[in-house]
């Protein structure tokens, strides 16, 4: 979503310009009630030049368990819809998703089910961890050659080579980016996301040419469906 520029803050001038917000209160299980909003677009001129992301789903508490998926498919870190409880590292794998979009203008895996999303995972990265076989709780059992560890990649499905294709300038910084986070977690408790990935995702994004690369891509790609939130 893009920011907006500086408004009046007196707030019935903001409502001239903007219009009154209408929004209701949506009542979760989570730790707190929301709000549904209604999307409004703002005239070209309020627009700001920032980008922020906004959330995949309903949040959670960090460390909290949760019963039920509330992650889109195509953001949905693999480990979630293997009885695996939200985490920083299922975080950062959905921005990685948006990263990707944002960078090359498509998703980052296919699919409009988690299963096919999943699928598609396989696909480009290989075979999920054999210890999450029968663990796997959305809309059905999964498919066994999701685990089967001899699995044999097609090259045209290489996630390195689909980068440069669509991105032909791609630093090395960004490309390794984008694979030292898209790792499977080894096992049913430890996440190979790890903390200093974490710092470098923060720092590739912020950087100067990443930005600009994302942001020329976004002008182009999502400019006319502007969205945000009051």
């Amino acid at each position: 979503m893009y920011t907006l520029r500086p408004l009046n803050n007196i707030i019935s001038e903001k409502y001239k310009q903007i219009g009154r917000p209408r929004k209701m209160k949506l009542w979760t299980e989570q730790w707190k009630d929301g709000e549904l909003v209604m999307p409004m677009k703002p005239k070209e001129e309020l627009i700001g030049d920032f980008i922020v992301l906004g959330d995949f789903g309903l949040a959670h508490k960090a460390g909290t368990s949760t019963q039920k998926m509330q992650s889109p498919p195509t953001y949905c870190a693999p480990e979630r819809v293997h009885n695996i409880n939200p985490s920083y590292g299922s975080d950062i794998w959905s921005y990685m998703c948006i990263f990707f979009e944002l960078y090359t203008g498509t998703y980052l895996f296919q699919g409009w089910s988690h299963a096919s999303v999943v699928s598609s995972i396989v696909l480009a990265l290989g075979p999920l961890p054999e210890s999450w076989k029968g663990t796997y709780h959305v809309g059905g059992s999964g498919e066994d050659k999701w685990y089967d560890q001899n699995w044999q990649m097609d090259p045209e499905s290489d996630l390195k080579e689909r980068i440069t294709q669509l991105r032909p300038d791609v630093g090395a910084r960004e490309l390794e980016l984008v694979l030292s986070i898209l790792r499977y977690e080894g096992d049913l408790s430890t996440n190979t996301r790890t903390e200093s990935q974490q710092r470098s995702f923060w720092t590739t994004t912020h950087s100067k040419d990443s930005c600009a690369c994302m942001h020329s891509n976004i002008e182009r790609s999502f400019r006319a469906s502007i969205q945000y939130h009051i």
